[in-house]
This record gives C-alpha cells, sequence and structure tokens, in this order.
C-alpha cells in the first residue's frame, strides 16, 4: 500500500512539473510574439531607421491613426445609410427618425444595417445644400458654427403631446383644467407649475397657458445645458502646456474658438509671443483645438520617453506599449 502512494505521488509531482513548464513555455511564447509585434509598430512609426522615434514621428503617426479611425467611421456611415449603392447619402435614405426600438438578432449580427443619421445632422453637414453627402462632406470639419437645436421640431412635437394629454386630463370636456384634474395621478402636474402657469389667478389652465409654461420650461432647460462653468485660472507653477490647453476659454474673447495672438498675449491671458509661436503647430496664425490635440499628444510623448533625451528607444516603446 506503501509503494502505491509513493507511485501516486511521484506520478503527480511530474503531470505538477510538465503543466508548469508547458505554462512557462506558453508564457514565453506569448511574450516573443508581443515583442514582435511591438518591434513591427516601432519600425513602422520610425520613418527614418534609425532605431528612435522623434517627437515628429509620434505625433505624425498618431494623426494618421486619428484620420484611418475617423476615414472607418464615415465609411461605415455611408455604408449604413446608403440603400442604392452610389456610395453617398441623400436625404431620402435617412430614416424619419431614430428608433427605440430593441435591435433584432440578425441586426446583431450586421452591425452597419442601420442608419445612424437624423436629417438634423444631414441638413449641418449638407454644406452646398444639394440633398446630398459626400464623404468630402462628412468628414470635413465645422469647429465655429456648432449644429443648431432643432427647437421648432421639438416644440412642435411637444405641443402634439401636450395636446392629447391636456384632452385626457380634461375629464369634464369643459376646455380647462382645474388644480384637481391637472395634479391628479394621469396628469401628474406639480401645483408649483399650476400656480406658476395660472397668470390670470382664476383656478383654472386652458390649454394656451399649458402650452406657455411647457415651453418656459423647455427653453429654461435649453439654456441651462447651454451655460458654461466658469473659466479656470490655472496657477503660474502650472506646466506651461497645461496652462495653454485651459486657456481656450478663458482667453477666447471673440466666442470663435481659437486663440489669435492678441488674445493669448492680452493681460488678463498672459502668454508671452513666444509662448504663442511656440504653440501654433500648425502655423495657421491661432492657437486651435488642433493645437491642443498636438500638446496632449506631445505630453504622452513625454511620458513614454522615460530618459528624456527627446527619442523613444525600443526599449521605452515596449514597456509603455499597454498605456500608448
Amino acid at each position: 500500500m506503501k509503494n502505491i502512494s509513493q507511485i501516486i505521488t511521484i506520478i503527480l509531482l511530474f503531470i505538477m512539473t510538465a503543466c508548469s513548464a508547458t505554462k512557462k513555455e506558453s508564457l514565453q511564447g506569448i511574450a516573443e510574439l508581443n515583442t514582435k509585434v511591438s518591434k513591427v509598430r516601432f519600425d513602422y512609426i520610425d520613418n527614418n531607421s534609425n532605431n528612435k522615434i522623434s517627437e515628429q514621428e509620434f505625433i505624425t503617426y498618431e494623426k494618421d491613426k486619428r484620420q484611418f479611425r475617423e476615414h472607418s467611421h464615415i465609411n461605415n456611415l455611408i455604408e449604413s445609410c446608403d440603400e442604392n449603392g452610389d456610395k453617398q447619402i441623400s436625404l431620402d435614405e435617412i430614416p424619419e427618425q431614430n428608433t427605440n426600438e430593441p435591435i433584432a438578432y440578425e441586426e446583431m449580427q450586421m452591425p452597419n444595417k442601420r442608419c445612424h443619421m437624423n436629417k438634423h445632422h444631414f441638413n449641418f453637414k449638407d454644406t452646398n445644400h444639394d440633398g446630398i453627402l459626400t464623404f468630402d462632406e462628412l468628414i470635413a470639419e465645422r469647429p465655429i458654427t456648432p449644429m443648431p437645436v432643432p427647437f421648432k421640431d421639438r416644440k412642435e412635437e411637444m405641443e402634439k403631446y401636450l395636446k392629447e394629454k391636456y384632452k385626457k386630463c380634461d375629464k369634464d370636456n369643459d376646455e380647462k383644467l382645474t388644480l384637481k384634474e391637472a395634479t391628479s395621478t394621469a396628469c401628474h402636474m406639480p401645483s408649483a407649475d399650476f400656480t406658476e402657469a395660472d397668470i390670470n389667478s382664476d383656478e383654472f389652465l386652458t390649454l394656451q397657458e399649458v402650452l406657455e409654461i411647457a415651453t418656459k420650461k423647455y427653453e429654461e432647460s435649453m439654456n441651462s445645458h447651454r451655460t458654461q462653468p466658469a473659466p479656470v485660472k490655472l496657477p503660474a507653477s502650472a506646466p506651461k502646456e497645461v496652462r495653454l490647453m485651459m486657456s481656450m476659454q478663458r482667453c477666447d474673447t471673440n466666442k470663435d474658438r481659437k486663440l489669435s495672438e492678441a488674445e493669448l498675449t492680452s493681460e488678463s491671458c498672459g502668454f508671452t509671443k513666444e509662448d504663442f509661436i511656440e504653440s501654433d503647430h500648425n502655423k495657421d496664425g491661432y492657437f486651435s483645438h488642433e493645437d491642443m490635440a498636438i500638446l496632449n499628444l506631445l505630453r504622452n510623448f513625454k511620458r513614454l520617453d522615460s530618459n528624456q533625451d527627446e527619442f523613444l528607444s525600443f526599449d521605452e516603446f515596449r514597456k509603455n506599449l499597454g498605456l500608448y
């Protein structure tokens, strides 16, 4: 019996040793594969093949990667909306409204099947107003003019809903709501809103009074969403690139979403002419959101550049690949 126990113990130790060795070999294989993948990516970014990545090579690669993602997104949008196969989107191919119905199983297998674009977005992008959206129109940036809120259409939908609701709440069909009718379980109108809407204090609400209070509440809600937080002024000890990025809202006096030299070097903003020249990476005469994106990339580059020699070695690149 003792011999059998010894044999079983030896067999178990052998199995455990074999499994441990197999696992170790698998981990080594994964590490080697990751190293090979990292080297291919490193060599692709290293345009001049000098075995190190400069800031400019890093920025160029990141911009190309972002452009590729944007182009892929636009192509997927066109594919999902283009019903006649002409590689563009016409207004009649846009659905009347986005539905909240659950996605069918077949559609889950084909994620590009649904057209996720509405007519407001279409009209905003259709710059030449020809009723056709091309790839160039969809990829074009319109950073200054915000997409208008379709208030008119939403207001019409709201009025239609309220008229139907008012009719249901008006139990005696006398075309006026009492406080009891308005605050009933079927109507759910707060008593404070009833008092605010009852402008003539006759203790009744007409349909017009209901529409007026609803429009007022809607406009207040929209305005609260548009309200921007107070600009934050960072201390002078903060890194310059951080202060530059945080200055966009505080220093943009004409609200065109970019900073001219005069705005950035004003007394209230506090930057020098040299700061402006250094921050205008695309040399268009403004410090814009594109320049801010480049500043973010430079911050990432410095984070990856552990020895701060202004280049990324392969070891630095490989060690930080999971963060990059």
